[in-house]
């Protein structure tokens, strides 16, 4: 037996993940990125939270980008989606690396990373430059899980660990990951025993890591399909239908501004029109009220039975004396 869904397993555009998911839409759209990809990266990073902050590192957003790889990505890509002001206003600093000398603007660039629309445009940037780099560098074609690996450690970071992986002194991590070793522990160290893990071991671990975040993003994607629009469901009237239907508000149009009466050959057609809406009431015309229940109603409706009640066999006199009169 199916247990029947609850309102709240019910998804709906109003909820902020469908929203997140949107913007990475379209950012897969204008970028060329693999929407899949993209989702699997903010849900691993962030749980498509826009507002996430690490505790390692300045790392914050949708993405997780750091301070300093989000302003080479803004100056870089910034003024391709509107952001010249920003681009400008990054320069390098004495030490080489990009930096703001206004110190409240810097902090309202940095502060866009909670943006998830600018956020997923970036990511897709990031993924586009960093593939750029590792088949320039490694003179091959790179995978998605070495996408992921780069996004983890910046492309300089991702071939330190695969070129690095090949070599028999491969068991060494390099200096130049210290950083990220700080900031990710139990990536580059083994959890039982502590040990610095080899390239080959980060490389693994990398990679099921994101064939993890992958396999969570198609179940997140299939959770954050949009709801099915129950007026798409509804049958389009045939053509003779929709011809009965519009003679019927033709007949029930006549009756409102004329005040002519309904003949029985058109009453059961107005009640199968029902719960059409019917045409407005003309400026000045009175509304009658029914009295049964206090409600206007703009067609006059007929005086009600008084005197005895009339019994099945006086309804049949009824109606057929009224088809002789018809036909008459």
């Amino acid at each position: 037996m199916t247990t029947p869904a609850t309102t709240t397993d019910i998804p709906t555009i109003q909820r902020p993940e469908h929203k997140v998911a949107a913007h990475i839409k379209d950012a897969a759209q204008a970028t060329g990125v693999s929407f899949d990809f993209l989702l699997a990266q903010a849900n691993q990073e962030s749980r498509l939270n826009p507002d996430a902050k690490s505790a390692r590192s300045s790392a914050m957003g949708l993405f997780q980008f750091t301070s300093g790889t989000w302003l080479d990505m803004i100056k870089n890509h910034g003024a391709d989606y509107g952001l010249e002001k920003y681009a400008d206003a990054i320069v390098k600093g004495a030490d080489g690396r990009w930096t703001v000398k206004d110190k409240a603007l810097k902090k309202e660039i940095l502060d866009q990373r909670r943006d998830p629309r600018l956020s997923a445009l970036m990511a897709g940037e990031y993924a586009k430059d960093n593939q750029q780099v590792l088949q320039a560098k490694l003179g091959r074609k790179v995978s998605t899980q070495d996408l992921y690996l780069a996004h983890f450690l910046g492309a300089g970071g991702a071939l330190k660990v695969l070129k690095g992986r090949a070599h028999p002194e491969g068991d060494q991590q390099p200096s130049e990951l210290a950083g990220a070793a700080q900031a990710n522990p139990d990536v580059f160290r083994d959890p039982g025993t502590g040990e610095q893990r080899s390239l080959d071991s980060v490389y693994a671990t990398v990679g099921k890591r994101f064939r993890n975040a992958m396999a969570e993003a198609n179940r997140v994607a299939n959770r954050l399909q949009p709801q099915v629009d129950l007026a798409a469901l509804h049958p389009v009237a045939r053509p003779d239908e929709a011809t009965a239907a519009d003679q019927t508000a033709a007949t029930l149009a006549n009756a409102t501004t004329t005040g002519a009466a309904l003949t029985m050959a058109d009453i059961p057609a107005a009640i199968s029109s029902f719960p059409a809406r019917l045409p407005p009431r003309p400026a000045g015309q009175p509304v009658h009220m029914d009295s049964r229940d206090g409600q206007p109603f703009p067609v006059r409706l007929p005086p009600p039975i008084t005197g005895q009640r009339a019994d099945a066999s006086d309804l049949g006199t009824l109606l057929s004396v009224n088809e002789e009169t018809e036909s008459l």
